[in-house]
């Protein structure tokens, strides 16, 4: 990303006077408190875009880091607690993995596309195949006209955190460079999200984990791409998956998968690969497993997908997750469910 002359520049010049770790200002001295005033008063006055965001997000990091060198891993940042992305995010991550190139000796890495998971660390599995050192990841908050943005940089192998960065910014700069900060179909996905929250099975004797081959958060994927599932239970069971697309249509992704005790508590690839197609928004991926089949469910057949009779989304949670088992100590049932954030490039 060049840089460029204009205010957020002229605050990064001034910011340069002050030795940020011992609290210097030439010819005078700061206190630390003085020095994080003066950081915010100069960087909030600056910001005129989201580069400039970015360029502030890195500079608090790389304040804390007395030596910023080695390879970076960005995840995309996700709005508030719903683990949705956004265009927004999109653009971000991207800018931030350019902004890292000229920072000291840092640099960012791409996802590696030869990856399988081998255990439910994922995230940090990723970053490490992809040769990384670091894991930039954080979300960002409404508040009424502004956004606040909160990152975190750690190292991969030990998860310390090494700094982290905290920025405010009015949601004008969004407006002005067309980016969206949530997905457009926000409040249909929190309805579904609701619904099968509800009634969710809990089991203490079987226990399931699903992900994707970009991990199980922060998940973005983009047109064209594809994705691979891979699920993990403790003990035998059948797998359904089911998948709720932007428009909130449900469709069954594959059903009746078996694991038997030889695929036990490894992390298994489903039999399947899956594109990235329209409809997009914020999506989501439920994998029930049950150590009894589940009863059938009617479907239709259209386009490529197997949907589930249009029904309110409670109906749809009870007719996929079948009938509560009387004989609990015969028969176990659990569920996990992550959220994907799917868009056009």
């Amino acid at each position: 990303m060049a840089r460029q002359s204009s205010s957020i520049g002229i605050a990064f010049d001034e910011l340069a006077r002050i030795d940020v770790t011992s609290g210097d200002e030439k010819p005078s001295l700061m206190s630390q408190t003085e020095v994080s005033n003066k950081i915010d008063q100069l960087l909030g006055q600056s910001m005129k875009s989201v580069d400039d965001v970015v360029r502030t997000v890195v500079f608090q990091i790389s304040k804390h880091v007395k030596q910023p060198e080695g390879k970076v891993f960005v995840t995309p940042f996700t709005y508030q607690d719903t683990k949705m992305s956004s265009t927004f995010a999109r653009y971000f991550r991207a800018a931030l993995e350019a902004e890292f190139g000229q920072i000291g000796k840092w640099n960012a890495v791409n996802q590696t596309r030869d990856f399988k998971p081998r255990s439910m660390q994922i995230t940090r599995d990723l970053a490490k195949a992809s040769g990384a050192e670091w894991l930039l990841s954080g979300t960002y908050w409404e508040q009424e006209e502004k956004i606040k943005l909160l990152a975190n940089l750690r190292n991969i192998n030990t998860g310390k955190p090494l700094a982290g960065a905290e920025v405010v910014f009015g949601k004008e700069l969004l407006k002005s460079a067309n980016l969206n900060f949530k997905p457009k179909n926000f409040q249909s996905a929190l309805i579904e999200q609701k619904a099968f929250a509800e009634d969710e099975f809990v089991s203490g004797q079987l226990q399931v984990e699903v992900l994707t081959n970009k991990g199980n958060e922060n998940l973005l994927f983009t047109k064209g791409e594809t994705t691979k599932v891979y699920v993990r239970v403790n003990r035998e069971a059948h797998i359904r998956l089911l998948y709720i697309l932007a428009d909130r249509r449900r469709t069954l992704l594959y059903d009746d998968y078996y694991i038997d005790q030889s695929k036990v508590n490894r992390v298994v690839e489903v039999p399947e690969e899956f594109v990235c197609a329209p409809p997009f928004g914020a999506e989501m991926l439920i994998c029930l497993a049950s150590t009894v089949p589940f009863k059938k469910v009617e479907t239709v057949k259209e386009g490529g997908y197997l949907f589930i009779k249009e029904a309110p989304p409670e109906v749809v949670a009870r007719k996929i997750r079948g009938f509560k088992i009387i004989k609990e100590e015969e028969s176990h049932q659990a569920e996990a469910k992550i959220v994907i954030t799917t868009m056009e490039r």
